[in-house]
C-alpha cells in the first residue's frame, strides 16, 4: 500500500444499501482504493455480503443465519454473493473482508477467489484464533485484527496469527502502542468509534495510517485527501 487508502465502508453506504453492487459501483467510479465487505454465510453455504442495522445485526445471530441465501435475498433484494461482488471489483480496488461468520473457512474463500485477479485482499476478524486457521493465503492477502478493545496488543498472539495491521479502540491506540507495533512490523489503525469525525481524520493524518474510513470523515475531508495526492504526484 503506497499511500493512505480511501476505504469504502460497507461498500460505500453513502451511495446505496450496505454492501450492495449499487454502492460499490459508485465507490469504484469515485476511485476509492479499498472496498470493505461484511461477509456472512447462509444456511445452504453461500458466502454473501451484508451488515445491516444494529437490530438486523442481532437478528442475524438469532434468526437470519437459519435462512437459505434465496430466502434471505427475498427479505433484502440488494444482497449479493461475494463472488459476484469481487467479479465486479475486478482488480480495480483492494478488498477488505470483514468476517462476520466464523463458519466461513479458508478453503471456501480461496475457492470463491479462484480465477479472479485481485490487488491486496485484507482478511479481518477480532478473534485471533480464527485468523490462525488461515495458513495458505496468497502473498497479496493481509491479516488484520479489527476492533480490538484491549489496552495493549499481545505481540506473541499477533505474530502467531500472522497479523500485519492492528485496529484498536481509541484507548488502545496510543503512541507507545503504535511505536511498539511498528518496531515489530505491524501497522496500527484506530477504530473511529467514541471520537468525533474530525478527531478520527486528524489521527489518521498524523500517524499516516493504512486507511481512512470514508463514511466516518468530516465534510470536505475526501476532497482534501485527493488534492494532497495530486500535489504529491505533481512534485514527484
Amino acid at each position: 500500500m503506497k499511500h493512505q487508502q480511501l476505504m469504502a465502508h460497507r461498500g460505500g453506504t453513502e451511495f446505496g444499501p450496505d454492501n450492495s453492487l449499487e454502492a460499490i459501483k459508485v465507490s469504484l467510479e469515485k476511485g476509492y482504493d479499498m472496498i470493505e465487505l461484511d461477509l456472512r454465510k447462509s444456511k445452504d453455504g453461500v458466502v454473501f455480503c451484508f451488515h445491516g442495522s444494529s437490530k438486523q445485526f442481532v437478528l442475524f445471530k438469532i434468526f437470519f443465519k437459519h435462512l437459505t441465501f434465496e430466502q434471505f435475498k427475498k427479505k433484502f433484494p440488494f444482497v449479493t454473493t461475494l463472488r459476484e461482488i469481487i467479479e465486479t471489483i475486478n482488480n480495480r480496488a483492494n478488498i477488505f473482508l470483514d468476517i462476520k461468520d466464523e463458519d466461513i473457512t479458508e478453503d471456501e474463500l480461496l475457492g470463491i477467489f479462484k480465477g479472479i485477479e485481485t490487488r491486496e485482499v485484507i482478511l479481518a476478524r477480532i478473534k485471533l484464533d480464527y485468523l490462525k486457521k488461515f495458513k495458505r493465503l496468497p502473498a497479496n492477502w493481509i491479516k488484520v485484527q479489527n476492533g480490538a478493545s484491549v489496552f495493549k496488543p499481545n505481540l506473541n498472539d499477533l505474530n502467531e496469527a500472522g497479523v500485519k495491521i492492528w485496529e484498536s479502540m481509541i484507548w488502545g491506540y496510543t503512541k507507545s502502542n503504535i511505536k511498539l507495533l511498528k518496531e515489530n512490523g505491524i501497522e496500527a489503525q484506530p477504530v473511529s468509534w467514541f471520537m468525533s469525525k474530525t478527531k478520527y481524520f486528524n489521527l489518521c493524518k498524523r500517524d499516516n495510517t493504512v486507511w481512512f474510513n470514508t463514511d466516518r470523515l468530516p465534510k470536505n475531508a475526501i476532497e482534501e485527501i485527493v488534492a494532497s495526492r495530486k500535489g504529491v504526484a505533481m512534485q514527484s
